[in-house]
């Protein structure tokens, strides 16, 4: 059964593709990782994991440090690009919907918590898609889990 999404490795021709951008060959996870950069290819929202904290916000308050993430995930509805850090060697996915029907997808809403004191402001929920499946013998699993969206 055809799926109504793309999960690729992520490159710059992989993101060429994936949302029509024009990177060259000169592509490198810094350049990815500039902020307006991440908005002009669609992305809001973003939890970044640190070495020493965790950030969940949307991209354009956020502080982006490369040397000091070990995943991140900058999502929007549809879309989705995830980083990891193996010591200091980065790589990614980037998922995409196309045509997606309802059935295929489990939506939820989860609470965040504070995790200090003074957040005061930031979101208070995060949306989430569990993508199904379905294994050889017609039996439906969870292929894949993606945030959508702070509430």
């Amino acid at each position: 059964m055809d799926s109504g999404y793309m999960i690729k490795k992520l490159n710059w021709r992989n993101i060429n593709e994936m949302f029509n951008s024009n990177f060259n060959d000169e592509f490198s996870i810094d350049k990815i990782l500039n902020k307006d950069v991440l908005q002009d290819l669609g992305f809001k929202d973003t939890i970044i994991y640190n070495y020493d904290f965790v950030a969940s916000d949307s991209i354009e308050n956020v502080n982006i440090q490369l040397e000091n993430i070990t995943e991140a995930r900058f999502f929007s509805e549809g879309i989705e690009m995830r980083i990891f850090n193996d010591e200091g060697n980065f790589s990614g996915v980037l998922f995409k919907e196309n045509n997606i029907d309802e059935s295929e997808f489990i939506e939820e809403d989860y609470i965040l918590y504070k995790r200090t004191p003074d957040m005061k402001k930031g979101p208070q929920k995060l949306k989430i898609r569990k993508y199904i499946d379905y294994d050889e013998d017609k039996q439906a699993y969870i292929k894949y889990v993606k945030p959508c969206k702070f509430i």
